[in-house]
């Protein structure tokens, strides 16, 4: 539920409140006292708060810790929290405000007289000494004895001898599975992931461009005996071949009659060496002047020239996109992983590409460029193991051939991936390595039995003589100056380290 947040000033009275809370819209409204100086400590300023709040339609919270203010407010049943975050985020009281009404309160003290007849008749009769000697010793003794009991307390480290544990674990990893096996099966999670990366070599290939345009002349001759007019850009081209496209730079016409001809310049549609064309090959006409008119090119046509520049060559497309791949599949890999909490893990080999779902190429295929610049934007899908399902697998691997009377030491659990992975049905085997510390087992419960009430000395030989340590047991007694140790068991703590 929306609520507004109105902060008070020491300077505020009742006056600006009631102002301030006129503008508010919500339907929750929370007003925060300021540390220093009291404001607004009265019962009657309040209850006009409450009745400003009322009219408006508002339910009034506040935060405060003036122990006036909060006695005040538990009267009136208006919610008080510690800080603005509870304000906002806590749960509101659910029955309504009740109004206070400031009525003058009439307490007239009865007179003296009624007030002694309503004390009780007392008498006093003073205890003997004896008893209260007595007493006051079985208090003493009381106190010493909880004291003896209660408040000595210990604290033991035993530095136990430990060990390392090493195992070479074979697990089955398949997304069929729904949880770990006692052969060694682990489910593993198949998921996907959109990565997008981008990448720029220099190019090392080259191409040749056009450069200058071939040039030349062809001769029409008129097929009827009518005024033929071949307008300019009129297009030729060769028979021989990819036809060569070819256009006239200017207007030329055929004289009335079979036979007569007319020379026209002629240049290449495309600029580069594709237009320079042997003598005799261009013999074809476009449209309606096609029907009218032959034509033919007497002599060769030249002058189309092309120029070397530097592109990027089909290698360099190729180190590129294999760059990017590389990098996006180990992004992917991380990916994976963080789609979960810390402790799961990503089988590399298992991350491959489910589609490209773009790719952008500068310059584009065919045209020159001193680098080439490659953008791909790829969905990838991998396998993705929980941590604690695979050492859960190695835990009970190493407890079936942990020694007798040892026990692991708590997070020493260490896994080494193999690189190995083969293929089987359904999934996969990967290899691993586990590591751990394992130690003696100490049954705390008996080992304080058995140093209730000795002396530092005793403690320490008796532990030693139960125990492999690597080192001394160390004893920290509190008080320090106490010679014994507890004679609770609850008094005695034990840390194996």
């Amino acid at each position: 539920m929306k609520t507004t947040i109105i902060e008070l000033e020491e300077h505020d009275d009742i006056i600006t409140v009631q102002d301030r809370l006129t503008w508010v819209k919500s339907p929750r409204v929370v007003l925060i006292w300021p540390d220093d100086g009291g404001i607004l400590t009265r019962m009657l300023d309040l209850v006009l708060l409450q009745r400003a709040g009322r009219q408006q339609g508002l339910q009034l919270g506040l935060v405060t810790r003036d122990p006036d203010v909060v006695e005040h407010a538990r009267e009136l049943g208006i919610p008080v929290f510690r800080n603005q975050k509870r304000a906002v985020r806590g749960v509101w009281r659910r029955r309504p405000q009740r109004m206070r009404l400031l009525r003058p309160r009439r307490n007239i003290p009865p007179p003296p007289e009624e007030l002694r007849k309503m004390l009780p008749d007392r008498s006093y009769h003073p205890m003997p000494g004896f008893w209260r000697v007595f007493l006051f010793t079985l208090g003493m003794i009381a106190v010493l004895t909880l004291i003896l009991f209660f408040i000595p307390a210990a604290t033991i480290a035993l530095p136990v001898e430990k060990t390392t544990q090493q195992v070479d674990v074979s697990v089955w990893l398949s997304p069929e599975l729904n949880g770990i096996t006692l052969t060694g099966g682990v489910p593993v999670s198949v998921d996907k992931v959109v990565v997008e990366d981008e990448g720029e070599i220099a190019a090392t290939g080259k191409m040749s461009v056009p450069d200058q345009i071939a040039k030349g002349k062809v001769v029409f001759t008129n097929l009827t005996d009518k005024i033929v007019t071949i307008p300019k850009g009129t297009v030729v081209l060769t028979i021989t071949g990819e036809p060569v496209r070819f256009l006239t730079t200017q207007l030329g016409t055929l004289k009335a009659g079979a036979g007569q001809t007319v020379t026209v310049g002629i240049e290449a549609q495309q600029p580069g060496k594709a237009g320079n064309t042997a003598a005799a090959t261009i013999r074809a006409v476009e449209g309606l002047v096609g029907l009218q008119a032959a034509v033919d090119n007497p002599d060769p046509i030249s002058g189309g020239t092309d120029q070397t520049q530097i592109a990027p060559s089909k290698a360099d497309e190729t180190r590129l996109r294999m760059e990017i791949i590389d990098r996006m599949t180990v992004k992917a890999a991380e990916w994976l992983r963080g789609m979960y909490v810390e402790g799961a893990y990503t089988i590399q080999q298992t991350v491959s590409v489910v589609q490209v779902i773009e790719e952008e190429r500068i310059p584009a295929e065919g045209q020159a460029g001193d680098t080439l610049r490659l953008r791909l934007k790829v969905e990838y899908q991998g396998w993705v193991v929980q941590g604690e399902n695979l050492r859960a697998v190695a835990r009970n691997v190493m407890d079936a051939s942990m020694p007798e009377g040892m026990t692991e030491v708590e997070n020493t659990m260490l896994l080494m991936f193999g690189d190995t992975v083969t293929l089987e049905d359904n999934g996969l085997r990967w290899g691993l390595t586990a590591k751990r510390q394992i130690a003696p087992a100490v049954d705390v419960g008996i080992t304080i039995d058995q140093i209730l009430g000795k002396s530092q000395k005793q403690a320490v030989e008796i532990l030693k003589q139960e125990f492999s340590l690597r080192d001394e047991p160390i004893i920290l007694l509190a008080p320090p100056w106490w010679p014994w140790l507890p004679v609770i068991q609850s008094q005695i703590r034990v840390e194996v380290n």
